[in-house]
């Protein structure tokens, strides 16, 4: 649904210069998600291809990637 909801807002906000993306993480290591990996991080990244947890910093990253001049083509 957030996907869905990306690419219609990217289309419908086009002719006004505006880019719509999401970023949308897996499982990361937070206070909020620690219900999740508290009882066994590693068999909760099994499912996952990088076969680990992410970090905040992970998702920073890409944040501040969609938010520079290098990613100004994209959008959706």
């Amino acid at each position: 649904m957030l996907v869905a909801m990306t690419k219609i807002l990217a289309r419908e906000l086009m002719d006004d210069e505006i880019r719509v993306n999401c970023i949308c993480p897996g499982l990361i290591k937070t206070n909020f998600s620690q219900a999740l990996w508290s009882q066994g991080e590693q068999s909760a990244a099994e499912g996952m291809g990088v076969k680990r947890l992410g970090v905040p910093e992970d998702i920073a990253g890409a944040v501040r990637f969609l938010l520079s001049r290098e990613a100004s083509y994209m959008t959706g």
